[in-house]
């Protein structure tokens, strides 16, 4: 049974104040989580303006077979940023055999057509 509210009904003016007082109360964690929100978003909108990238081999060492390669970063966001270490993973792709030419007038083997 539903009963509805008419105009000149008595109401209970106690509950109407307690259920505003609980949704009042919960105005303010709400804020907070959404402020919380705004703010991630906003230092990750930061974070995207940082960019590394991989400059070219500045000297290689065959005895020990090292590498020296810069690494570039560029700052384009507000904040400073400090980098401490990189972490690079170094995959081979492929091997390029770097074969002498072809002699004028020698006949080309099928390694030199590959």
């Amino acid at each position: 049974m539903s009963r509805h509210l008419y105009y000149g009904d008595r109401v209970n003016w106690v509950a109407v104040t307690a259920v505003g007082t609980v949704l009042a109360d919960l105005t303010l964690p709400l804020a907070l989580i959404q402020l919380g929100a705004l703010r991630q978003d906003r230092l990750r909108a930061q974070v995207s303006k940082v960019g590394a990238w991989i400059g070219t081999v500045e000297q290689m060492d065959e005895k020990t077979g090292s590498w020296t390669i810069p690494v570039l970063i560029r700052n384009g966001s507000e904040l400073p940023v400090r980098v401490d270490s990189v972490d690079v993973a170094a995959r081979a792709r492929r091997l390029l055999e770097l074969r002498p030419p072809v002699p004028p007038g020698a006949v080309p083997t099928a390694l030199d057509r590959a």
